[in-house]
């Protein structure tokens, strides 16, 4: 029966993990997933049944370690970003940064969309209507939303 009921309870952790909106709360619940299947795994050696279980116990025994670092990196990262202003922000974000190339009118999101994103302009003028606002290289806009959180936009923008 604690077999049943400790699978359930671990597929449910990992079912949730889905529906997470921020990188935290997807950790967390991850880690938990872990130590229940690990805890399945386990039961299975009290029912007698862990040559079959043996698979899951050893994959998140694998994963735990390796979404306890992603969390202490995230929680890093989000502390550095927190206490660092200007120039230090973009370092500390470089790492986990990609590179897009936009067309001169192209517009990169709209009002009401999901704030998604963060943008660092690197040539070039990016032109916010509703605020009013021209921005040029290295001026840093958008959402972070990966790491809390955010409600839709404010605003759109265009390169």
């Amino acid at each position: 029966m604690w077999l049943v009921i400790a699978g359930w309870i671990a597929a449910a952790l990992v079912f949730s993990t889905f529906f997470m909106k921020t990188m935290l709360r997807l950790r967390l619940v991850a880690i938990a997933s872990n130590v229940a299947f690990m805890t399945y795994g386990l039961l299975g050696l009290a029912y007698r049944d862990f040559g079959r279980l043996y698979p899951i116990f050893v994959m998140h025994t694998c994963l735990l370690p390796l979404n306890v670092v992603r969390l202490v990196e995230l929680r890093r990262v989000v502390a550095a970003v927190r206490d660092a202003g200007g120039e230090q922000v973009v370092r500390t974000l470089a790492p986990y940064l990609s590179v897009e190339m936009h067309q001169a009118d192209e517009t990169l999101f709209r009002r009401g969309e999901a704030a998604d994103r963060l943008y660092l302009v690197q040539q070039g003028i990016v032109a916010i209507p509703e605020a009013g606002v021209a921005l040029s290289p290295s001026d840093v806009f958008g959402e972070v939303a990966g790491y809390v959180h955010v409600e839709p936009s404010n605003s759109g923008s265009g390169a």
